[in-house]
């Protein structure tokens, strides 16, 4: 009873040969999350260069455009004496930023009734030109001194 049968030598039993492939399984799963996990955080690393890429040729061009009109003279900043197309462009460029800086952060600013707060610009003189001179024309319903806007 003590010695195995003849032609057979000592080997671990199944049991112990399935226990030790379980191990093994465990381990090859447990590899294979890290793996996939890792593979998850590569792409996640790379879509974030990727916007950092991004990011940099916007302020390039935003560096490149503050470049130009650092060199530009006030007197083109005056809308009296800009073309039609610069006029346009700079009115469209201060469009966008209303529609996307001043409606977003302050909301009801714009949103008064009538439009504006009496006494605030809208509602201040009317500037004219006449023979090349700026003049104010009150409009009606001015009153003397400085407004008093509740909005503010």
């Amino acid at each position: 009873m003590t010695e195995p049968p003849q032609g057979r030598e000592r080997s671990p039993s199944v049991a112990a040969l399935a226990i030790h492939v379980n191990g093994l399984r465990r381990d090859i799963e447990s590899l294979a999350s890290k793996v996939e996990a890792l593979t998850s955080t590569q792409a996640e690393h790379a879509a974030a260069l990727d916007d950092i890429a991004e990011l940099r040729q916007q302020v390039e061009q935003i560096l490149a455009i503050l470049g130009e009109e650092d060199d530009a003279s006030p007197a083109e900043w005056f809308w009296l004496r800009m073309s039609d197309q610069v006029r346009d462009d700079k009115l469209s460029e201060l469009l966008d930023w209303v529609e996307t800086v001043l409606r977003q952060q302050y909301p009801d600013y714009l949103a008064r009734p009538g439009g504006s707060c009496p006494g605030c610009i809208s509602s201040g003189p009317s500037p004219t030109w006449r023979d090349g001179q700026h003049r104010e024309t009150p409009r009606s319903g001015m009153t003397a001194g400085p407004p008093a806007c509740s909005a503010a």
